[in-house]
């Protein structure tokens, strides 16, 4: 029986729950056998005055799936240089798992925006794209060669954002289960996004 395999990548400037309730829900619907979360070094459409160095996103991946036996954490971009491209990492996934069926989580920002991405072609050809809903981006709006190549999966929409995570701690706010309780932990442990600076509430 073929392997069917979720790839979830993303920089995961932190991992945060919304980004595990998507892929539970994406593997229960697609009945996946694995969901590899794939944190990204070098990403080529972020910006890097806030990214964390990869080895503590990758930690906090670790920490974040700790316990879920369909979840993996890969550090396969890791292992070349230069950015690091969806297509590339496909590529190299390819190699590791010959017979698997590819299943590339997505936004629907993404399916939209995927013609700016490198070969797009080639992607949707070893993938098939599995879009979950983001606000302000309707899959109708895709290219048709990217929608024949995709699922487009009916889930809630989950308005947390690493971004807004980042901003709520600078802030002094609580973010409190918006990421794991271990990767917060980890966050105040080695003092990320100075969260021990800016924290003002303790939470109780």
């Amino acid at each position: 029986m073929k392997l069917s395999l979720g790839i979830f990548g993303g920089t995961f400037n932190p991992v945060h729950t919304a980004h595990l309730i998507i892929a539970e829900t994406v593997r229960d619907r697609l009945r996946l056998d694995k969901v590899l979360f794939i944190p990204s070094p070098r990403p080529p459409h972020k910006q890097e005055d806030e990214m964390l160095p990869f080895e503590h996103r990758f930690r906090m991946t670790q920490l974040a799936i700790a316990g879920n036996e369909s979840f993996e954490c890969s550090d396969v971009e890791n292992s070349h240089k230069g950015l690091s491209y969806t297509v590339t990492t496909l590529g190299l996934l390819k190699t590791h798992y010959p017979e698997a069926e590819f299943f590339l989580i997505i936004g629907a920002d993404s399916l939209v925006q995927l013609s700016t991405w490198r070969q797009p072609d080639e992607i949707v050809r070893l993938a098939t794209l599995a879009v979950y809903p983001r606000e302000g981006f309707n899959p109708a709006d895709a290219e048709k060669r990217f929608r024949n190549r995709s699922v487009i999966l009916d889930i809630p929409m989950i308005s947390i954002s690493s971004s807004d995570i980042r901003k709520r701690i600078h802030a002094g706010e609580s973010i409190r289960y918006m990421a794991p309780d271990p990767v917060i932990a980890y966050m105040q442990e080695h003092n990320l996004y100075n969260i021990n600076q800016t924290v003002r509430r303790t939470e109780r």
